[in-house]
């Protein structure tokens, strides 16, 4: 059994805590319309070791894995798609720089628990809180990120279709074949 981890950036209940993420950019699809705040490079690195602890913990309380929740908006995808993430430092700007976060993310769990009890999701084409970047921008965006996570060897790797909105089906009108000769 996997556990999933995520960080809810700004899809947080910002009556509970300030709201943070990789750009000061608020949701646009009628979710909190509060600016979160942009992290810092140290915000960014306590959030990348916060991950690491989360997975550790998990394993202590017996699951088999974890699931990093880098989909549907939540921080991870926050700083992955060019709709939340504006930055143009060392964490935005290319296709490589938005990738860092969840690579990083990704090595710090894999180095604590092991390849085989890690596991990430990705949604590249969800529009669920303000998300969904250009198709071809995507499918660049994705692949870099694909192929990183291959690098890490895995446990698995859960990919949302383009059918899903939400918790509703739909017609299909992106795939994840790009994905499939990574």
């Amino acid at each position: 059994m996997y556990c999933q981890i995520f960080a809810p950036g700004r899809a947080g209940r910002r009556d509970r805590y300030p709201l943070y993420s990789s750009s000061a950019v608020p949701m646009s699809d009628g979710g909190s319309d509060t600016v979160p705040q942009e992290m810092t490079e140290s915000e960014i690195w306590d959030c990348i070791s916060d991950f690491k602890l989360a997975a550790q913990n998990a394993i202590k309380a017996g699951f088999d894995g974890v699931e990093l929740h880098g989909a549907n908006g939540y921080l991870i995808d926050q700083f992955s798609q060019n709709t939340c993430n504006t930055r143009t430092d060392y964490w935005g700007g290319s296709i490589e720089n938005r990738s860092r976060f969840i690579l990083e993310v990704t090595k710090a769990v894999v180095e604590a628990i092991g390849p085989d009890r890690v596991a990430v999701r990705l949604s590249p084409w969800s529009t669920f809180q303000s998300m969904k970047m250009d198709v071809g921008v995507a499918t660049q965006q994705f692949s870099h990120i694909i192929q990183g996570l291959k690098d890490l060897r895995l446990s698995y790797l859960h990919l949302i279709e383009s059918r899903v909105v939400n918790n509703i089906d739909c017609d299909k009108k992106e795939g994840l074949e790009f994905a499939f000769d990574i």
